[in-house]
This record gives structure tokens, sequence and C-alpha cells, in this order.
């Protein structure tokens, strides 16, 4: 698969899982998730998609995971592709990695 045509299916199944977490899915254990990447494989077959909870991110990401058959259904009916990718859910841990590196930063200009 080429790049763009990789990227442009990356954009359209991240806001369709967007918007089917938003509206579709009524698990309270979610916490608030944001998708902040999706990688796409490039047989089409698998996407990772990583997400940031504001709440309880083990039991988000749970109650992600268990919703994940549903959620690959609501993109079947959206995709015009021949094969639709399995999702697996990632915890997109990018936020305190930078945190815990700005700590670093500060204390060795302290130090």
């Amino acid at each position: 698969m080429n790049q763009i045509k990789q990227k442009r299916l990356e954009k359209d199944i991240s806001q369709t899982l967007s918007s089917a977490i938003t509206t579709e899915l009524t698990n309270t254990n979610l916490g608030f998730p944001t998708i902040t990447e999706v990688q796409l494989t490039n047989d089409g077959s698998w996407v990772k998609v990583y997400v940031m909870f504001l709440r309880d991110r083990v039991k988000g990401l749970e109650a992600l995971q268990n919703s994940a058959g549903f959620l690959r259904s609501i993109l079947a009916k959206k995709m015009k592709t021949r094969i639709v990718p399995r999702i697996v859910f990632k915890l997109d841990n990018s936020t305190e990695e930078g945190m815990n590196i700005e700590n670093i930063l500060n204390d060795i200009k302290k130090g």
C-alpha cells in the first residue's frame, strides 16, 4: 500500500473510531479516551490505536479492548476497503514520558 493511501486510511480510521467511541459505547469505565495516533500495517490487516485517558487508564484500556470487535464492525460499515483491520488498543504514555524528561532536565539545571 502506498504511503499516501495508508495515511488517508489512518486518518479515516481515527475519525471513525473517535466518533464511534463517543457516541456508540456506553461503558462507564472508558474514562474519556482520546485517540492520539493510529498506525495501519502495510497490508491493512491490523491497526494499532494509541489512546490517552483522563480517568483510570487500566479500566479504560480494558473497556476498549473488550469492545474492539464491535468497533471493527462499525469500521466495516464505514470503510470502502476489502480488508477491515483488526484493532489493537495501546496506551499512549508520551505525556508521562515527556514530564519525566522535563523533571530530569530541571534536576540537571539545578544540580
